[in-house]
């Protein structure tokens, strides 16, 4: 839902500083722990988020942004965070009745429907993301 050809879990962003909340560098500057130590635990913990880290409100969703230690990711992480919460299998069983869905090229997945069913998602998701590069150099 995010960054469609990217492998962004072999991406490793090494010019980038990323520190834990004791302040003590992070060596794995991998997509997930970016997103968790500078937006889930920042905001959690009532800190603001880094200037060198943004979302993009672009009206070009899909933009990555890259400079020397700087990351602005495009304002479709969100959709992506929201999708990782209604898939994921520890989610299931969860009931919600709701008009909302997300969307992956044509598939059409109602919120309602859809919590936990990360082993049913997956199958689709990959139909439309076969091809996965690490970005590398950065």
């Amino acid at each position: 839902m995010m960054g469609a050809g990217l492998d962004l879990e072999k991406t490793q962003w090494k010019n980038l500083e990323l520190l834990d909340h004791r302040g003590k560098n992070i060596d794995n500057k991998d997509m997930a722990n970016i997103i968790y130590h500078l937006f889930r635990c920042n905001v959690a913990h009532g800190k603001a988020i880094p200037e060198a880290y943004k979302i993009q409100t672009t009206h070009i969703p899909t933009v990555f942004q890259f400079f020397k230690g700087e990351l602005h990711l495009p304002k479709t992480v969100i959709w992506g965070l929201i999708a990782i919460c209604v898939f994921t299998e520890v989610n299931k069983g969860i009931e919600v009745q709701c008009d909302s869905y997300l969307t992956l090229g044509l598939n059409h997945f109602s919120v309602s429907d859809w919590w936990g069913l990360e082993e049913a998602f997956m199958p689709i998701a990959k139909k439309h993301n076969k091809f996965r590069i690490p970005l590398e150099g950065l």
